[in-house]
């Protein structure tokens, strides 16, 4: 049913060059992959920063209104 082809050397020589290559491309999509999920990280913590402070930014200015009117 199933015939065992031959590999010549020539044939196993370029199957391991390949299979080299393909396993760099694995490493490097990796590291790809981690410097993304870092960066992605370390802009939402700047974002979640940025709009911690704009929301004490905004109770702060609601207070002060508040205090305004007040005076009035």
């Amino acid at each position: 049913m199933f015939r065992k082809k031959l590999i010549f050397p020539e044939e196993m020589e370029a199957f391991e060059e390949l299979k080299d290559d393909l396993l760099r491309i694995h490493a490097t999509i990796k590291v790809f992959t981690e410097q993304i999920r870092v960066e992605a990280k370390t802009r939402c913590v700047l974002i979640n920063d940025t709009l911690e402070k704009l929301n004490v930014k905004y109770f702060e200015t609601l207070e002060l209104f508040s205090k305004i009117e007040k005076l009035k």
